[in-house]
């Protein structure tokens, strides 16, 4: 099966115009690791500007050339790299591929939030499912990836934690309790929190699919056993907990908002508003939530997602 034929978007943003196939955007360079050998060949269709002005850094590299212009590198990647030079700190040439309704949107905020320039590879679903050209990126044609210089990464929590490391050392805490915290955050968001919450979607797809009207009831009442045995037991685990730790400190890691807060934010942005998540039962965690949508690189990120999406998100 070929590449769908898509149509184009109007522009609204303030950098070039938008197709909805793939497109690209723009940045620059260094070297880690190759998490996967995979190769990737682009291929571009149209290109665009994403890009913000260089932060200021005092870094002052302990192992030859400083790579990161964001933040400080930590010693451990800097013994790893070891690209040496006293100039000015090179940019890294970020390529973010994104599927439109999924959780590729907090890869968006993140790189809003670190302020680095990024390429976008846009795909879209066929028949809801990634389409079938999207192997083409990564074996398992799974959202998001992001193409950072030579190395490939996938998955959301390896992907934030890298970026973070690299680039954003503000967006991680320095004390041993918010680490830990931020750490197991990082897997929780999508080890533990996102499954029953994909299980409901996948319910929600059953229960609304058209089938004959006399195995309807049996379809119904499957769901139904599903909801009230795994889903909404599942949902009061989680929900309760998160209101639990939300209640003891501003953020979910500790005193100041990290890469945690960003993974978190999907599940919580989706339910939101829904009988499990209201405002009455989880009023800290609700306010939490409020938090997180009101950063302005949240903003920033929601509206080009919104624009790519074609609707406005959560």
């Amino acid at each position: 099966m070929g590449r769908p034929r898509l149509g184009v978007i109007a522009n609204p943003w303030p950098f070039k115009t938008i197709a909805t196939g793939r497109y690209l955007v723009s940045p620059a360079s260094h070297h880690t690791y190759n998490f996967l050998s995979y190769k990737y060949r682009p291929n571009p269709l149209l290109t665009a500007n994403i890009s913000h002005p260089t932060k200021k850094t005092n870094h002052q590299p302990t192992f030859g050339k400083a790579i990161h212009n964001s933040a400080a590198q930590s010693t451990s990647m800097a013994t790893i790299t070891g690209n040496a030079s006293n100039g000015e700190a090179a940019k890294p040439k970020i390529t973010l591929f994104w599927l439109n309704q999924s959780r590729a949107q907090r890869m968006v905020w993140l790189l809003e939030e670190l302020g680095l320039d990024y390429d976008l590879e846009v795909y879209r679903r066929v028949d809801k499912l990634a389409p079938p050209n999207s192997n083409e990126i990564h074996p398992l044609g799974k959202f998001p990836v992001v193409k950072v210089n030579d190395d490939l990464l996938t998955e959301s929590g390896f992907i934030t934690e890298y970026l973070v490391d690299n680039y954003g050392e503000w967006l991680k805490p320095k004390d041993r309790a918010s680490l830990m915290r931020y750490k197991y955050f990082l897997h929780y968001a999508e080890g533990s929190f996102m499954p029953p919450l994909i299980v409901g979607i996948v319910m929600q797809g059953v229960k609304s699919a058209p089938v004959p009207f006399f195995l309807k009831p049996f379809v119904n009442m499957i769901c139904s056993g599903v909801e009230t045995k795994y889903l909404l037991p599942n949902y009061k685990t989680h929900f309760d907990f998160l209101e639990s730790e939300i209640s003891q400190r501003p953020w979910i890691a500790g005193e100041e908002f990290t890469g945690a807060d960003i993974l978190l934010s999907f599940p919580l942005t989706v339910m939101k508003g829904r009988s499990i998540f209201t405002q009455e039962s989880y009023p800290k965690l609700w306010a939490y939530t409020e938090r997180l949508t009101e950063r302005g690189a949240y903003k920033k990120a929601a509206k080009k997602t919104e624009a790519m999406e074609g609707d406005k998100l959560f």
